[in-house]
């Protein structure tokens, strides 16, 4: 079976995207819930390109035989999805090395709501964990995670790019 789906580049393509969409996010998770690694806002947003990818590669082997506009649409959108992967990975690997300031959206995700004592907006911040945007929880072999998924990200478009172009 195997053998087989390597004779299709087509298919081969997808299901490899779908298998390493599955385990980034599956590390991503683990890190999170069994390590506590509380991540930040931009590492939540660095998950969803991984979910498109997912929708459109199972989408794309559905729809092979449909017509050469379907693949071609498919496989554009992959492109794209891949590309907006490593822009954002590239904006958080920047943003914790300090190059560019952190945006908006590097914000806290606490709230406090109005009308709240003292004491229960002590107690709200010693049970929420909160991490910023600008702070490298954890590091493998010298590299952030951030820095992981940009050479990841960018490695799968340069990769199924080829794959797509050659045929």
């Amino acid at each position: 079976m195997l053998l087989m789906i390597m004779k299709d580049k087509f298919k081969a393509a997808h299901i490899g995207l779908i298998a390493i969409s599955v385990f980034a996010l599956a590390v991503a998770y683990c890190v999170e819930y069994l390590m506590y690694v509380t991540p930040c806002p931009l590492c939540i947003y660095q998950r969803f390109p991984y979910l498109i990818l997912i929708k459109l590669s199972v989408t794309a082997l559905l729809i092979k035989g449909l017509s050469d506009y379907t693949t071609r649409y498919t496989t554009i959108c992959i492109v794209l999805t891949l590309l907006c992967a490593c822009l954002l990975a590239g904006y958080h690997t920047a943003v914790e090395r300090g190059i560019v300031p952190p945006s908006a959206i590097c914000s806290t995700l606490v709230r406090i709501p109005l009308h709240l004592s003292i004491e229960a907006v002590k107690a709200m911040f010693e049970h929420q964990t909160v991490t910023a945007c600008t702070q490298v929880p954890l590091k493998i072999f010298g590299f952030s995670m951030t820095e992981w998924n940009l050479l990841l990200n960018t490695g799968l478009l340069v990769i199924y790019s080829w794959i797509m172009r050659r045929g």
